[in-house]
């Protein structure tokens, strides 16, 4: 059962709270206290002004009689208790935490205080009973109508529900929760609307607002979100719920589904919004009337075009604002239309306010019908269709005047043509233009005009194309007349489309523009002329403004039209404006200025110009423009003051130099500068017009007078040395060079000869070949090689002796083409050096050099050059050049190596004598002294000694023996193998196999407790070596193993075949080898300097060395002192090339 909404009356405390308690003052006496209190049945409360100090309840009362206190005369502030219990009760407040105050404190009476700290009332226990039994009545009361308002609520179809005042809900009705999804009403209590809906952010608290505005809410409609996404409308009424007190303690709700209906009403309000926007937006004036006739309804339009009133209208007065004469037509269609249902059209003229005219104007109407058929109203519009007929009518007026235009224009041809193109209409123009008349051309293709290659290339059908496209078509053409002449016109064609947008034809206006053409013709000319010539024209006005300027202009002077304006005109281009003003005071006398005149470019270079200026005038002889000429002449005094500088150039130079005319027959001589006067004693005068063979006497053998005979003839350049004579008959010598000069047609016209004198170089050049004779004689009898290089960059070589050949193998020439010929034949190790060398000479001002370094020869080898040279330096102290000499020291340092190898192997040899002296006299000392003592022992005592005393002294002379035995062994060993003697006998046999019988052997002759593994990764290795020289290698390498290892210690051997290698490896626990001993650790008699008094000849290794390089093996070794060395060795097992 859901709870009742009177037990909110107990929640909010009021039933409890006694507003009108029993107060005293505290000068009230006792017994006055208690009459009160007997009177109110009520504990008192003691108050002072408006705070309360105390209290007195019926216990209180008690306990003074008992005390035996005088109550008339004892004020109650003495014995009251001063201690009251204030509480600031909420509306929200539940009455079991007061109940249990009560409880705790033992107090009878608590006092009710508001937000101020004023006093509202008491609460006491027989407050709290009182309420409680009335509420108890009550509720039995209300349990019966609460029963029977749940049956009335659950048989209602809207839903319905109550909260209380925190929005919780406290109960519904069946409808409610299976609106919101619960199977019972009571499964609702407890939850909120955030346990309602889908989206939580939709259960806003609107019941909260309605709750604290105290106001009732009807008809709120709202949206609802389902769980499967639809959305429904609900209608909402919430009125808040009231305690006894008047306080809002809940609210009470009833809903109802209201979707379908919000669906209907939204679809209609826009159907109807439609309509309005519709009827108020479209152009024309809508209109409604129903079955009979009568107006019901008008858009706005309607009203503005009538300047009248809604009302007036709608009162069937609308045919006082049709034309009278268009009235009895109106009326008769209508009335037509309303008796038999057909649509209503019509056209009339409507009265329009604004304007105070009438107006055409389109009616229709259509009938509306019901589902019976029968008609409900109807709907119609007035189109004003005023500007189309007046068109109309204005179109026909047009139409006429059209035709009396056309027919009296005799300038231009207009006719028109149907869609194919065919002639449709011909007027006066047309005729006097082509020469056709109406009745020849009408009905014919207007391609007739055309000339016959436009008619193959299609032209007439492409402009009606065009035409058709772009709705107009124009052209400049050539056509042809009836007569077959031609003529220009400017064509224009344009489309004609019907209301439909349908092709109806074509209008074709046509042009005679023949002597336009001819005209243009002849000014293009003019102007091609004016814009090709290369010299500047301007046109301007008498104050001197630019109106044209040709290209040619612009290029001299860097101006256009618009920008010398724009500086100030032609005054501008004048260097001095004084000459201007000169120029434009002649023009204006009627004459014309020519002169030269220095002008100003747009970028300020100045500029030569001859300029010719003139009037321009008109027909009554007024100058009206100016017109100048400039002809760009800045290159011409260029050339002009460059000839008279060459001239000069040529009359100061030191070379004679002679012109030649070969038009004028024999060639004859037309300049001769002063250095020729001076070279020859001739003067100017004496050889104009005279020959080159003036200057050549009887000495006309020349073989270079046929070279320059033969170039003259072919008109090219020659240079040859000849023998001249001069006017006193002396004889010099002089270099000539001639070359052909050529006129601007190609043919040659003159020669240039320019004559130098070298009589002084011819007389050096005799002597110095005298010297050379001589010194070739000397250099080709010396084995020195003589050269001169350069003493700059790379040294590169100028001049070296032929004798170079025979020293290196190169030829002569080969070092002087190539500057770095000899540098990069330098050894590489000795190039350094060599720069270096040269360098230091030049930089401390050395005069000699002398090098030794290696040069490449030609057969690929290197020759030792001794080369020996000075700088030699000008009066400035620069180097010029580097002279020296080469001589072969190959064979010298030959001999030195020889000699230093000598020595070396001298000293070398010196070395292993002292070690093998050394070695002998400690290694055989040793033996021999065992021999002896042995010896001598034996020789003295051999006869007191046992049997076994006496083996044992012959073994240690056998041991000794021995020993001595091994090292004489291993002294030829190494002896052999020194002297290249020791013989390699191979042989094929099974290394693996050998290896462990070699094993075996070294284990029986073992005197320690060392451990040798052997290890092999192959069951059996066929090989090709020297079975003793194997076992040199192998004996000597194990028994270092043992020798250099501690006793107990392990010695691995392992044997592997790779790569067709057989790799022995041989590693030990011993000493170690020092890593300043391993360089030297296979020289002959060397040891290494940790080895103490272990027995050794330093031999064992070196031997082994020697016979693994026989075999064409290598030997490595990898050592750390005090953990062991390890020695890999790899021999060929199948081939051996010795």
């Amino acid at each position: 059962m859901q709870a009742s909404p009177h037990y909110l009356v107990l929640r909010n405390l009021d039933a409890i709270i006694d507003s009108s308690p029993l107060t005293v003052g505290p000068e009230t006496l006792v017994l006055d206290a208690i009459a009160l209190m007997a009177e109110r049945c009520q504990d008192v409360l003691v108050k002072s002004g408006s705070q309360v100090i105390g209290c007195l309840t019926s216990q209180d009362i008690m306990r003074l009689v008992a005390l035996g206190t005088e109550l008339r005369t004892t004020k109650i502030a003495e014995v009251m208790q001063s201690s009251v219990i204030k509480l600031k009760v909420a509306a929200g407040d539940a009455l079991k935490p007061i109940v249990s105050l009560f409880s705790q404190t033992q107090t009878q009476l608590i006092a009710v205080i508001d937000e101020q700290d004023q006093m509202v009332g008491v609460i006491t226990p027989e407050s709290i009973c009182l309420a409680l039994g009335v509420v108890e009545m009550v509720e039995n009361q209300l349990l019966q109508s609460q029963q029977m308002l749940q049956l009335i609520m659950d048989t209602i179809p809207h839903g319905i529900f109550w909260k209380d005042i925190h929005s919780v809900f406290l109960g519904c009705n069946r409808n409610f929760a299976k609106m919101v999804g619960f199977e019972n009403p009571e499964d609702i209590v407890g939850k909120t609307d955030f346990d309602l809906v889908v989206d939580p952010e939709q259960a806003e608290f609107y019941d909260a607002t309605l709750m604290e505005a105290n106001q009732p809410e009807y008809y709120q409609i709202i949206p609802k979100q389902q769980a499967d996404g639809s959305q429904i409308w609900l209608e909402t009424n919430k009125v808040p719920l009231h305690s006894i007190g008047g306080q809002v303690v809940g609210m009470l709700g009833t809903v109802q589904d209201v979707t379908q209906r919000k669906e209907t009403q939204e679809a209609l309000e826009k159907s109807e919004e439609w309509f309005r926007f519709l009827a108020e937006s479209i152009p024309q004036q809508v209109w409604i009337a129903d079955a009979d006739g009568n107006l019901v309804y008008m858009n706005q339009r309607v009203l503005d075009g009538f300047g009248s009133t809604r009302e007036r209208v709608l009162g069937g007065k609308w045919t006082q604002w049709v034309h009278p004469d268009d009235l009895p037509n109106v009326v008769n269609v209508w009335n037509q239309s309303l008796a038999t249902g057909i649509n209503y059209e019509v056209e009339f003229r409507l009265f329009q306010k604004p304007s105070g005219t009438y107006h055409w104007h389109m009616g229709r109407a259509l009938a509306l019908r019901d589902r019976q058929g029968k008609i409900v109203n109807w709907f119609g519009t007035n189109t004003d269709i005023h500007d189309r007929v007046t068109a109309e009518i204005a179109l026909r007026e047009s139409e006429e005047y059209f035709r009396l235009l056309v027919e009296g224009v005799k300038d231009y041809a207009i006719y028109m043509l149907d869609p194919e193109g065919r002639v449709m209409s011909w007027n006066s123009g047309a005729e006097c233009m082509t020469g056709y008349q109406a009745a020849e051309i009408i009905g014919r293709d207007f391609a007739c005009f055309f000339p016959p290659e436009d008619i193959a290339n299609a032209m007439p059908k492409q402009q009606l194309e065009a035409a058709s496209v772009n709705s107009r078509c124009e052209s400049e053409s050539i056509f042809v007349r009836k007569d077959g002449s031609y003529f220009w016109a400017n064509c224009i064609l344009t489309a004609l489309h019907d209301d439909t947008g349908e092709l109806r034809g074509f209008c074709k206006l046509t042009r005679d523009i023949t002597e336009r053409k001819l005209t243009e013709k002849s000014l293009l000319r003019l102007q091609k002329a004016i814009e090709s010539t290369s010299d500047g024209i301007s046109i301007a006005n008498i104050s001197g403004q630019v109106i044209y300027v040709n290209p040619a202009f612009t290029e001299v002077l860097d101006y256009t039209g618009i920008q010398l304006n724009t500086c100030g005109g032609l005054v501008t281009t004048f260097r001095n404006p004084k000459v201007f003003e000169t120029v434009l005071a002649t023009v204006h006398r009627g004459e014309s200025w020519h002169g030269e005149v220095t002008m100003q470019a747009q970028s300020g270079d100045y500029v030569q110009v001859d300029l010719r200026t003139d009037a321009i005038k008109d027909t009554t002889g007024k100058i009206v423009y100016l017109v100048s000429i400039y002809t760009d002449i800045t290159q011409r005094r260029f050339i002009e003051e460059g000839l008279r500088l060459r001239d000069r150039a040529i009359a100061a130079s030191s070379n004679g130099i002679i012109i030649a005319d070969i038009t004028i027959p024999d060639g004859s001589i037309t300049y001769v500068n002063p250095a020729f006067e001076r070279m020859t004693g001739y003067t100017a005068a004496e050889v104009m017009r005279q020959n080159f063979r003036l200057f050549l006497g009887a000495d006309i053998n020349q073989p270079a007078l046929e070279q320059m005979k033969i170039a003259m003839q072919t008109g090219q350049d020659c240079k040859v040395i000849l023998r001249n004579y001069r006017k006193d008959g002396s004889l010099f010598w002089h270099e000539l060079n001639i070359s052909p000069v050529y006129d601007t047609e190609a043919c040659l016209t003159h020669y240039i000869g320019i004559q130098t004198d070298i009589t002084q170089r011819k007389q050096a050049e005799t002597a110095l070949l005298v010297t050379q004779q001589r010194l070739q004689y000397l250099l080709s009898a010396s084995p020195a090689v003589i050269y001169t290089s350069e003493a700059m960059r790379d040294y590169g070589t100028v001049f070296i002796s032929n004798n170079i050949k025979g020293m290196v193998g190169y030829e002569a020439q080969e070092f002087v083409k190539d500057s770095g010929f000899w540098f990069s034949h330098i050894h590489p190790e000795d190039a350094s050096d060599v720069l270096a060398e040269l360098s230091q000479v030049q930089v401390f001002d050395k005069k000699q050099y002398s090098l030794e370094y290696r040069f490449l020869h030609a057969d690929g080898t290197y020759r030792w050059i001794y080369d020996q040279g000075k700088v030699v330096w000008d009066k400035a102290g620069n180097p010029l050049e580097l002279v020296g000499y080469w001589a072969d020291i190959t064979s010298r340092k030959q001999l030195e190596q020889e000699l230093r190898t000598a020595l070396e192997k001298e000293k070398e040899l010196n070395e292993l004598k002292s070690r093998f002296i050394s070695m002998t006299s400690h290694e055989f000392r040793t033996p021999l002294s065992t021999i002896l003592s042995s010896a001598e022992l034996l020789e003295h005592y051999h006869q007191r000694w046992t049997e076994e005393k006496l083996l044992i002294h012959l073994r240690r002379i056998q041991t000794a023996v021995h020993r001595m035995t091994e090292m004489l062994d291993d002294i030829l060993v190494i002896g052999k193998a020194e002297a290249g003697k020791l013989e390699y006998k191979p042989l094929f046999f099974d290394l693996v196999e050998y290896c462990r019988q070699l094993v075996e052997e070294v284990r029986l002759n073992l005197k320690s407790q060392h451990l040798i593994f052997f290890t092999s990764q192959c069951k059996s290795i066929s090989c090709y070596m020297d079975d003793k020289l194997l076992g040199y290698i192998l004996s000597n390498l194990l028994s270092n193993a043992l020798k250099y290892s501690p006793d107990g210690s392990l010695v691995r051997f392992t044997l592997a075949c790779k790569n067709e290698q057989a790799v022995l490896k041989i590693q030990d626990q011993g000493i170690g080898i020092p890593e300043e001993n391993q360089p030297r650790l296979f020289e002959s008699f060397y040891r290494a300097n940790n080895v103490g008094n272990i027995l050794g000849t330093g031999l064992g290794l070196a031997i082994v060395k020697k016979c693994v390089d026989i075999h064409n093996g290598e030997i490595y070794f990898t050592s750390q002192l005090g953990i062991g060395t390890q020695f890999t060795v790899k021999l060929p097992v199948e081939k051996y090339i010795k």
